[in-house]
Order: C-alpha cells, then sequence, then structure tokens
C-alpha cells in the first residue's frame, strides 16, 4: 500500500545490520496483478501493455483492463503511464487519453474517465 503511494518504511534495528529491501516490482506488474484480480486464467503484461500504448483492446483481455482502469488505485496507473513513457517513449498525455479511451470503450464505471 505504501508503495502504491510512493512511500516506503524502513525499521531498523541496533542489534543486526540493515539488509537491502527486495527490489520492488515495475509498475506495469503490479497493474497486471491487479488487472488479473479474481479471474481463473492470468494475463501478462506484454497484451496489457500493447494495449495501454495503443489504445485498443483484443476481446480476451477487455475483463482485465476494465478491472484494472476501474479499480486499480490511481497512483498505480500514474506509474504505469510513467513507466510506458521511459520505456517506450510514449508521451504521458497520450498515454493518459489511450486509458481514458479504453475505458470509455469498456464502460468503466470511474468518473475520472468521464
Amino acid at each position: 500500500m505504501l508503495e502504491a503511494l510512493g512511500l516506503s518504511l524502513e525499521i531498523a534495528s541496533n542489534e543486526k545490520p540493515r539488509r537491502k529491501a527486495p527490489p520492488s516490482r515495475a509498475p506495469l506488474e503490479c497493474a497486471v496483478s491487479a488487472a488479473n484480480g479474481s479471474f481463473g486464467r492470468s494475463r501478462n503484461s506484454p497484451p496489457l501493455r500493447d494495449a495501454l500504448l495503443q489504445g485498443d483492446a483484443p476481446p480476451q483481455i477487455q475483463p482485465h483492463l476494465h478491472v484494472l482502469l476501474d479499480e486499480a488505485p490511481m497512483s498505480l496507473l500514474g506509474k504505469v503511464v510513467d513507466q510506458l513513457h521511459d520505456e517506450a517513449g510514449i508521451e504521458r498525455c497520450a498515454a493518459w487519453a489511450y486509458m481514458r479511451s479504453l475505458a470509455r470503450q469498456l464502460k468503466s464505471y470511474r468518473s475520472v474517465w468521464a
């Protein structure tokens, strides 16, 4: 939960030397986990990544995208946008526009997409 807010928590003891925390997962991986929700068959990141980069979703991943856009924290979606910008060179405003377009296509209930 802290990671989604961009925060971290470190508890140190005077008795033991500090160990580095394990690296956190990439935002897109977290988004894929959120999108998979309780579906029996999970999706991996390439189809979701492609849909977010193009604003078009094949029917087989539409339920996953719907869950992602309706239920994932906005802070996570913001991190996904940053990751897409860094890795694929897509402008952030274009990535948000694609998400908004997908949300409208999928009839998202979240008011931010209206």
